[in-house]
């Protein structure tokens, strides 16, 4: 695992969901890395789209860190959702693409999801100043991240609908102390790491 922030990662929050807290999924894709070498981590819909932007920011800021982590901030925020665990993945959203089944014994939700190789929970958790980073890809590429993710509290931002609460984050140089700046520092308490091929779609 990565000992320092790196320069470009994956923002997530971690919400309840299947009936199960975040301490709780944790530990289940532990048991599903110790079985099959990897997990999946459901999200979505929304930012992070597997061929859009995770994929291509991976790829990109792969070659420069050697690998791409994923920082999580636990929340008491309940997902809920009367779709069933996912059985199937694929690469693409194209409804003539092959499907591949998950591994047995792999539980997730979501329409899409990060692939792992490692997640654990930090023996010291620590503070992201979101307002050091930016949005590194996509339609807002460039945007703060403070401007971007949803928080507690925070006032919406013109021209954004609504906070996204993930996305990929890129360093800047100067930090940004717009109105929002206050409220832009979140614990980070678990971490993670990208796999080929980063994130695909459930079914």
């Amino acid at each position: 695992m990565v000992n320092s922030v790196p320069e470009a990662f994956v923002f997530m929050k971690v919400v309840h969901q299947l009936g199960m807290s975040p301490e709780d999924i944790l530990k289940q894709k532990q048991v599903e890395l110790g079985r099959v070498g990897e997990t999946f981590w459901g999200y979505g819909p929304g930012p992070l789209h597997p061929t859009g932007q995770v994929r291509p920011f991976a790829r990109e800021w792969g070659k420069r860190q050697g690998s791409i982590h994923v920082l999580m901030e636990t929340t008491n925020t309940k997902f809920d959702s009367d779709n069933p665990p996912a059985s199937e993945y694929s690469l693409s959203d194209k409804e003539d693409w092959k499907r591949q089944s998950l591994p047995a014994g792999i539980l997730v939700t979501g329409k899409y999801a990060l692939v792992l190789d490692e997640i654990r929970q930090l023996d010291q958790p620590f503070d992201l100043d979101l307002r050091q980073y930016k949005v590194g890809i996509g339609d807002k590429k460039g945007t703060n991240a403070t401007q971007y993710l949803a928080f507690q509290g925070m006032k919406q931002i013109t021209g954004l609908k609504k906070g996204q609460g993930k996305g990929c984050l890129v360093k800047i140089e100067q930090t940004y102390y717009g109105p929002d700046a206050p409220k832009a520092v979140v614990p980070i308490t678990y971490q993670a790491r990208l796999k080929y091929p980063y994130a695909v779609f459930l079914r």
